[in-house]
This record gives structure tokens, sequence and C-alpha cells, in this order.
């Protein structure tokens, strides 16, 4: 494995990255929570064709939500805006509950944090274990991850970068809020050497079973999967995605069969144009010679 750290992961106080440094992955937190679901399926805890209220009690009465829905985005739940007066993932809950779903959104795809935030407290119930056990027992414990944890974990505090929007002469910190509420979906930090593990341990059957991995992984089975998105991941012809970015955080993972490549970044040039995953595309296909 390959690893290099550049820039500073404080610049307050000027401490640089190095290889361990933590990043906010945001949305790439999908792909653990969808891992994790998968994982229950298997084990006969979770049925991904149940309503979604078997699991949270008059959750939508008059539209019926299944947790299928909810993985692939085509709930049509409002957006939330997180009440900064309560804490914790069941706040979530009530405020994802009260904003109902959008008519013309339902059964459409519309990729929206509150579908996995959702998946987060089934998992939860299904398990009778907290997010965060079930985030160490199932993902962090089994590919043996070192620099991977919740925002509010003590231990990794020293590891966590801060998110910076760099301006012309100036490079403005955005501070982090609300985190307690987006378990699923945004919450938790990871190093690029453990996301490159992570999807290393994924695609040798070692967080679930060859045959479920490799039904993930196909390009066959069109009515099982009918876009590229399944799982909180991106599968297609000739490579797997995984992306998230969240108060100035961007990671891009980008994987086949030949190399797994994880790029991130914490300094944001603004406006931002994506200049994270067009450099790791660049390596991934002009220096590796990848197709995608």
């Amino acid at each position: 494995m390959f690893s290099k750290a550049y820039g500073q992961k404080n610049i307050e106080q000027n401490i640089p990255n190095d290889e361990n440094s933590m990043y906010l992955i945001g949305s790439a937190n999908k792909f653990l929570t969808g891992i994790m679901l998968r994982q229950l399926e298997d084990e006969e805890k979770i049925n991904i064709n149940d309503n979604v209220n078997k699991y949270i009690p008059n959750f939508q009465n008059y539209y019926a939500i299944t947790v299928r829905d909810l993985m692939f985005h085509q709930s049509g739940l409002a957006k939330f805006s997180p009440n900064s007066n309560s804490f914790g993932l069941d706040s979530a809950i009530e405020s994802i509950k009260q904003k109902g779903v959008l008519p013309e959104k339902y059964h459409q795809y519309n990729y929206n944090d509150v579908n996995y935030i959702t998946i987060a407290k089934i998992i939860e119930v299904a398990t009778n274990k907290s997010f965060e056990q079930n985030l160490k027992e199932r993902i962090i414990k089994k590919a043996d991850l070192h620099f991977t944890s919740r925002y509010d974990d003590l231990e990794h505090e020293k590891y966590l970068v801060r998110g910076y929007k760099s301006q012309p002469a100036q490079n403005i910190h955005t501070p982090t809020y609300n985190l307690d509420k987006y378990d699923g979906a945004g919450n938790v930090y990871m190093s690029t050497n453990d996301m490159t593990k992570l999807i290393h341990a994924f695609r040798k059957n070692q967080l679930l079973n060859k045959a479920t991995t490799q039904s993930l992984l196909s390009e066959d089975g069109k009515n099982t999967y009918p876009k590229p998105y399944r799982y909180g991941f991106y599968k297609y012809e000739h490579h797997q995605r995984v992306r998230g970015i969240f108060f100035a955080n961007d990671i891009v993972a980008y994987a086949n069969d030949n190399y797994i490549i994880t790029l991130a970044c914490n300094k944001l040039d603004q406006p931002y144009d994506g200049n994270t995953e067009k450099a790791l595309e660049h390596i991934f296909t002009n220096i590796l010679n990848q197709p995608i």
C-alpha cells in the first residue's frame, strides 16, 4: 500500500496531515451503513421488503415506504432540518417523520440523507444495539480499522482534520454542527488508509459472504439493481465508487480488481468544482491506465 499525506489538518495550530489523519467522510458513511444493512439481511434480522413501520411504528402511514425504498433513495421523504434544540438519532427520526413525503418524489430516485439516517435507526431496532456499537462490531472490528470512529469518539479526537474553504488570501474554517443527527449518513471520520482497507475487505468477502458480495458487484441483475447506486456506493461497468463531502471535507475512492485508490482533501477551493475527484480520476485513468 502506498500512502502519502500533504497539507495541514489544523491550519491555525500548524498541525500537519499524516497517514492517520481522519476525514469527515460525509455521504461515504452510507457505504458503511449499507454493508451493515446487508449483513442483517443475510442474518434474517431485516427484510428489505418490509414496511419501515415494522421497525419504526407510525413512521409514515399514508405512503407505504419499504427498507428497499430507503436503500435506493426512492422513498420520497422530504429533506429534514435538524433541530438544534434536541439531540441524537431519535431526534432526527422525529424530524423526518414530521416532514413527511413529497408526493412528486415518491418512488422516484431522489438522493437524500434522511434515507440512510432512517436505516441507521432500523439497524438499532433490529439489533437492540446503538448504531455506534454496530459500527464498531460490524465494520471497524471486522475490517481491522484503527483510524475510524464516530465524530464524538474522544480516543480519536487528535486525529480529526478540520475542514476549510479556501479563498484568495485566506482559509476559512468550517465548523461542524448537528453531527449527532447524522448516524448512518455522515458523522463518521476515517483515514484514507482505513477507507482503502474497508473496500479491500468488502471486495475480498470479509464483510459479507461471497455470493452476496458478487451480487452487489455484478453487472447482471438490472431488475435487482436498476441504477448504479446500491447500498451506499456506486457500481459502474469498470469500477466501484464511494464519495462523500461534508463541512469542507471531501473523500472519494475508486476500486476495481487491480487497484483501490482513496483521496481526501480538507481545504476546498471556492467555488468548489470537485477537484478532489478530478485528481483521483486523473490518477486512475491517466497514470494507472484503468477504465472507468
